[in-house]
């Protein structure tokens, strides 16, 4: 505010001068001399003026800038608003479960994620958030008894018991089958491995079989089951 006030009472005298030096160009009573020394005032004071305009225009913002300057409390408020709006809005985001339902043996796969993992083609329909199962492997995932139970569970963790059988259809036939699945033997170990060895060492009744948990597949029958699993997350009644 002081360069303010300062600076604009003498912006405003030299710009009084242009103006009475300008009159008297005008009136032309001076004499030639004299015109002479006012055509130059007024140049010098013209100068001036447009020297120190910018100083007194850049005070003028930078004191109602002051004034404007946001406080503390102008930001807690701003705060509270945006935070009462996410809140707001995260009651209506998220999964919601809207009904649950009891003893359910089975259900139907819509959409089965093909065999293999998409690198390069953008254009191709497949699912690019389902690289961790695809195939047989997506339809175990369903299936009771393919994830084995920890022994330390994680808290919070929903428990993975799994369905008796998943329907689906061929897309090679359009047909629909049921699958089920159970720990199979699909191997046996070498005796003479070294790491066998050992095993047999310490226990000589040590299970040799190699186990696996495989897939049935048999024409499904009867109606296609009630509910229905259409991605990986949406039931469908």
């Amino acid at each position: 505010m002081e360069m303010n006030v300062m600076l604009i009472p003498i912006v405003g005298t030299l710009v009084e001068k242009s103006a009475l030096a300008t009159r008297r160009l005008r009136g032309g009573s001076e004499q030639p001399k004299h015109l002479e020394g006012c055509r130059m005032s007024r140049t010098l004071i013209q100068r001036i003026a447009t020297t120190l305009l910018p100083f007194v225009l850049a005070a003028c913002a930078a004191t109602g800038g002051a004034q404007n300057t946001p406080t503390r409390e102008d930001g807690r408020a701003r705060l509270a608003k945006a935070e009462a709006m996410f809140a707001e809005r995260c009651k209506k985001s998220g999964e919601f479960i809207h009904r649950t339902a009891q003893n359910v043996e089975g259900v139907f796969v819509m959409k089965i994620r093909p065999k293999g993992i998409n690198y390069g083609d953008q254009f191709a329909l497949t699912d690019p958030y389902g690289n961790d199962s695809e195939g047989d492997s997506y339809i175990k995932s369903f299936l009771k008894g393919y994830h084995p139970r920890s022994l330390r569970p994680v808290p919070g963790a929903p428990p993975r018991l799994g369905y008796h059988y998943v329907e689906a259809l061929d897309a090679k036939d359009g047909k629909r089958y049921r699958y089920t699945g159970s720990r199979k033997v699909v191997g046996r170990m070498d005796a003479s491995a070294p790491n066998v060895k050992v095993d047999l060492a310490r226990d000589p009744n040590f299970d040799l079989n190699i186990y696996a948990f495989t897939l049935d597949r048999i024409p499904a029958p009867g109606p296609a089951p009630r509910y229905q699993l259409k991605g990986s997350a949406s039931i469908l009644f």
